[in-house]
């Protein structure tokens, strides 16, 4: 060939573009769960890595040092929750002073 392009009608640009765009709908519904997961847990793997390289130069094995990073920040996220949560998941009764309606009769 001499180096020519050959040129597309408008309509079948538009159809294509159409059809790709479509297709990637398709394919974001479909998968976005998906791709979520894989998001987060990139992003948490990324964020722990410094901890695991730190404790690597430290000479701690890989292999332990991925677990032990992972169980230390499992540890913080739920102690940080039962911060937020105003103490132990197991809620106590509490009697509000001077309500009288709520004392047992003795």
């Amino acid at each position: 060939m001499s180096g020519r392009i050959a040129h597309q009608p408008a309509w079948v640009k538009l159809v294509a573009t159409a059809a790709i765009l479509a297709i990637a709908w398709i394919l974001g519904q479909t998968m976005g769960h998906v791709l979520l997961v894989f998001t987060v847990s990139t992003i948490v793997a990324l964020l722990l890595n410094p901890l695991v390289r730190m404790l690597c130069r430290l000479r701690i094995p890989r292999g332990l040092a991925v677990p032990a990073v992972f169980t230390g920040a499992v540890a913080v996220t739920a102690a940080d929750g039962d911060r937020r949560a105003g103490g132990p998941s197991v809620a106590l009764p509490v009697r509000p002073a001077g309500d009288a309606t709520l004392r047992q009769p003795t």
